[in-house]
């Protein structure tokens, strides 16, 4: 189960996104995407990245997208972990 992805930019935290997804199959050496995930951001942390983002709103690029990071909750037999 997937319940939780951390969302950050250049290594400071941006938002959260909470859920539970069940039944995720990623086949050996694959991804699998899913998408539709709402990621709720706290106004300080909006209002800290702002300056450095409304630079790069109209130019997005591969190196922007570079400085997103992710991490996730998983549950699996009851223990949680997280990865990424």
């Amino acid at each position: 189960t997937l319940k939780q992805i951390s969302v950050f930019f250049k290594g400071k935290f941006v938002g959260i996104a909470r859920m539970e997804i069940d039944e995720i199959i990623v086949p050996a050496n694959d991804v699998t995407i899913i998408r539709d995930i709402h990621v709720s951001a706290p106004v300080t942390a909006v209002l800290h990245h702002l300056a450095a983002l409304i630079p790069q709103l109209n130019n997005l690029n591969a190196s922007t997208l570079n400085d997103l990071t992710f991490t996730g909750v998983v549950e699996v037999l009851g223990v949680e972990y997280q990865i990424g």
